[in-house]
């Protein structure tokens, strides 16, 4: 590309990303979110009552007022959006990996890395972090209500959906060789190599 070689990989993971697997967690995929109906989860604070918007549509969510919170019934949710529904590429097992954006967002919001420099973590610290959140949501009210959902959802990700191992090691940052970067770099590398424009 550009009169320079370059070895990438790249596979699509629609449907996969943040804010389409707190619908698939709460259950409000199929729906069009004009029934009034509010869809829960042990993922939210158990008296939570709000409303997202999102793709134009307005849905209405809250906590289970009355059932179990917390991180075990929350990861049971979420494991139902990723098991066995994603591509385990081989390469996960003799590579280095850098990640972005929500991965990014969520180690910032939890004090996990800092902001400017970015960090290196392990899956097992998401794990590790989202089992603190989840099971102490009222310590963690200012943030977003989605913090302990989005925490076990990249949990789930990491290890049931792309298979890496606890102590895999992941680079968390914004810039690699001082080139900003996220998933619309790599969804613009997919272009050209679908266009036959990456030789």
């Amino acid at each position: 590309m550009f009169n320079s070689t370059y070895k990438l990989y790249t596979h699509s993971y629609l449907g996969f990303g943040l804010k389409a697997a707190r619908l698939a967690t709460l259950g409000a995929l199929a729906t069009e979110g004009i029934d009034p109906h509010t869809f829960r989860s042990a993922c939210l604070p158990r008296y939570l009552e709000a409303e997202w918007i999102f793709g134009g549509v307005k849905y209405q969510y809250g906590g289970n007022q009355e059932g179990e919170v917390g991180f075990e019934p929350c990861y049971a949710e979420v494991l139902r959006v990723v098991q066995g529904k994603l591509h385990q590429p081989d390469e996960i097992h003799r590579s280095s990996f850098y990640a972005f954006s929500y991965y990014y967002d969520r180690a910032v919001d939890t004090d996990m890395i800092d902001y400017e420099k970015g960090g290196v973590l392990k899956v097992e610290d998401f794990e590790r972090k989202a089992r603190e959140v989840c099971d102490n949501l009222e310590n963690f009210t200012s943030g977003s209500p989605f913090l302990c959902m989005d925490l076990s959802y990249i949990t789930a990700l990491l290890k049931d959906g792309f298979g890496f191992a606890d102590d895999t090691i992941l680079k968390l940052t914004k810039k690699v060789n001082n080139i900003e970067t996220g998933w619309a770099l790599g969804a613009t590398f997919h272009l050209l190599q679908s266009l036959g424009l990456s030789h």
